[in-house]
Parts: C-alpha cells; sequence; structure tokens
C-alpha cells in the first residue's frame, strides 16, 4: 500500500488573526465579568451543547462568518479561545450515527450510496469505514466522496491545523486526509485558551469558569452536585464505541492516528490544567473515580500514541 506523507502546514505563521468582533445576538443573561468568548466547533465534540451553555452562563460570543469551520477562520484576538475534543473511537461512531440519523445527515446522504444498513451502527458502519479506508482515502476525497457529509479521516486534527481545502468537513487533497500532529499541536499550545473533554464535560466546564472569572462556582467541587447539562442529541441514538469488535476498532484506529496523538496531547493539557485549578483554589474538582474511569475507557490510546499514556497516570 502507497504511504502518502501527512501534509505539514505552518498554521500559525500562514494565518493573520483580526480583532474579534462580538456577535450581535446576546448572551442569555449579562454578567459583566464573562470575557468574550471564541469556540471552535468541530463536529460531535458536543459544539452545539457547549455554545448554548456559554449563552446561558451569560458569556458573549465572537462571530465568525463559518458554522464548523476550521480554527484560523474563526481565530481572532481579544477573546478566550475555547476548544472541546473527544476520543477518536467515541468520535468516529458518532459522525457516522449523525450522517445517518440525524435530520440533517439523512438530508444530505439521500439519494447517495451511503450505507444505513445495521442498528446502531452495525455492519452498515463497517462499509462506511471501508469506504473511506479504500485506496488509502482516495476514494472517498470531497463531497461526492463523503456522501455529502462527514469525511473521518482525523477530523479533529484538520480543524486545527487547517489546510488548503476549503471545506473543513470533506477535503479535496489526499495529503489533508493526514495533516502532521505538530502543526495542530502548535495550535493547541499557542492559541487555545481552554482545552476541554467531551468525555469530562463538568470538569471542562470548571476550567473555562476558572479562566475567564478567576473564581469557581459550586458545582466545581468533587461530591457537589452538577450542573444539568444542556445536551444536543440530533436525533442521533445512543451509542457505545465499547461494542466495537476488535477489526472494527483497528479501522477506526487507521483512520484517527493523527487525531489519538492530538488528542493524548489534549489530555496531557487538560490533567495538567485541572492540577494548576484544583492547587489554586485548594479543591479537588476532577473526582479520583471520575479520573479512573476515564483512563479505563482510554486505554486503547496507549497502543497508538507511545509514550503519552504513561503520563496521565
Amino acid at each position: 500500500m502507497r504511504i502518502i506523507a501527512p501534509l505539514a502546514i505552518a498554521a500559525a505563521a500562514a494565518h493573520t488573526a483580526p480583532e474579534c468582533a462580538q456577535s450581535r445576538r446576546p448572551p442569555m443573561l449579562v454578567v459583566r465579568r464573562h470575557a468574550l468568548a471564541n469556540y471552535l466547533h468541530i463536529p460531535k465534540c458536543a459544539g452545539t451543547s457547549f455554545k448554548r451553555e456559554l449563552k446561558a452562563r451569560g458569556y458573549p460570543l465572537a462571530v465568525y462568518p463559518i458554522h464548523e469551520t476550521c480554527f484560523y477562520d474563526m481565530y481572532c484576538r481579544g477573546a478566550v479561545t475555547i476548544i472541546t475534543l473527544r476520543a477518536p473511537r467515541a468520535h468516529v461512531l458518532s459522525e457516522y450515527l449523525e450522517c445517518k440519523a440525524s435530520p440533517w445527515g439523512t438530508k444530505v446522504t439521500n439519494g447517495t450510496a451511503f450505507p444505513r444498513r445495521g442498528l446502531g451502527g452495525g455492519d452498515g458502519f463497517e462499509t462506511w469505514l471501508d469506504h473511506f479506508l479504500e485506496a488509502n482515502g482516495t476514494a472517498a476525497l470531497g463531497s461526492a466522496g463523503a456522501y455529502n457529509c462527514y469525511n473521518p479521516w482525523n477530523m479533529q486534527a484538520r480543524a486545527l491545523a487547517c489546510g488548503p481545502n476549503g471545506d473543513s468537513h470533506r477535503p479535496t487533497d489526499v495529503r489533508w486526509l493526514r495533516p502532521a500532529a505538530g502543526a495542530a499541536m502548535e495550535t493547541l499550545d499557542h492559541k487555545v485558551d481552554v482545552v476541554g473533554l467531551v468525555e469530562l464535560y463538568a470538569e471542562s466546564w470548571c476550567l473555562v469558569e476558572a479562566k475567564t472569572s478567576g473564581r469557581l462556582p459550586p458545582e466545581c467541587s468533587c461530591g457537589a452536585e452538577t450542573r444539568k447539562e444542556r445536551h444536543v442529541s440530533h436525533g442521533v441514538p445512543a451509542h457505545d464505541w465499547r461494542a466495537f469488535s476488535p477489526s472494527v476498532a483497528r479501522k477506526v484506529d487507521d483512520l484517527t492516528r493523527v487525531d489519538a496523538a492530538v488528542y493524548a496531547a489534549a489530555v496531557s493539557r487538560f490533567f495538567a490544567d485541572v492540577a494548576r485549578v484544583e492547587r489554586t483554589f485548594k479543591r479537588t474538582i476532577l473526582c479520583p473515580g471520575r479520573r479512573a474511569a476515564f483512563l479505563e475507557d482510554s486505554w486503547y490510546l496507549g497502543r497508538m500514541v507511545e509514550g503519552r499514556f504513561a503520563a496521565w497516570d
């Protein structure tokens, strides 16, 4: 099989950031202490839920012209920049189910050969994976190749690094299926103020509050009653990647090796930020049981990203 080299993009150097402009849509609560928030919405990373929560908590949102775009199309100066990332196996399954079951997904895939067979994924999911893996990804480029929906090749890394293709959902350049992990990590390290994790959603909000207001709300304490989440499912059924067969898991991993490296870096950053906030406020926000459950669910990344997993313990 021919190996195609990752596309290295010097993302930070190639883009200039404008000053942030506030959206004309006001927050639901006007609280002067809240900073202007700029949130990168990567598909199927709890973006709709997170943006609704930002508005509900009184954060004015920066305005940018494209929904679910790449980082440097929305990045601006003068706001707190926030992202949420998701473990690759859960992320890819959620992408498939969004295309299969949501009103938007069923509309855009109508009339294509999108494989819907199999309840909650099943055989249809594996057929979908095989389509994107065929010919090292070259058979699934552009809108038609992605059934007018999502292309799962390293979607999170693509969104953070930004490539030459204007459509961040459906790349047309095969090199962009494997963006250089270093470019995405540079964005994480130098441009993002708060890195959240979908799997630790409540604790991610504690980091946002600590960064923007310099305080922690009462729910940001291990054992406290958590705030009710504004979860938006888009009509996607409940799902669990742990039901994958070994062969399906390997196929998902093949599609997300760059994403796995980026996610591992994000987890390391997240744990370091949590530890810093806990020291500052002298309060435990990530319960030991929650941390242990997260690590147990993330075990497979230890085989994909050498050296990173041990640092989480």
